[in-house]
């Protein structure tokens, strides 16, 4: 599965995510990531803010079994390059949806913009 080659701009909790219901097994090794950026037009406020890729592992009813992560872009990232981040995780018994989300500000309050682009798992 793979995003558009559009890029998405977010603010605040990115609540952007993409649902993978097949294709995957229990046990299976799965690679995830994209690219973020973070623009230098736009300076973190507010203290620290993150961008970060997530994987969820969900069951049939959408209850969150664990999540993987992806390094996180950040205050000290450089500005205005595209950052590639990804990480591989093992599928726990009872998944039945592969969650794919890009957050922002690791789930704190506040604001901060990030792009993001070329989002997958395979």
């Amino acid at each position: 599965v793979r995003s558009s080659p559009n890029s998405w701009v977010f603010w605040y909790e990115g609540g952007l995510y993409q649902d993978v219901t097949n294709g995957f097994a229990v046990g299976q090794s799965v690679t995830f990531g994209g690219y973020l950026r973070h623009p230098s037009s736009d300076a973190l406020r507010n203290g620290t803010k993150y961008g970060i890729i997530q994987l969820e592992f969900r069951t049939a009813d959408d209850q969150l079994l664990s999540t993987a992560s992806t390094a996180q872009i950040n205050s000290s990232s450089t500005k205005n390059s595209w950052l590639s981040r990804s990480a591989t995780a093992t599928v726990p018994a009872g998944t039945a949806t592969l969650r794919l989300v890009v957050r922002c500000n690791d789930y704190a309050s506040g604001d901060g913009r990030f792009y993001a682009d070329d989002l997958f798992i395979q």
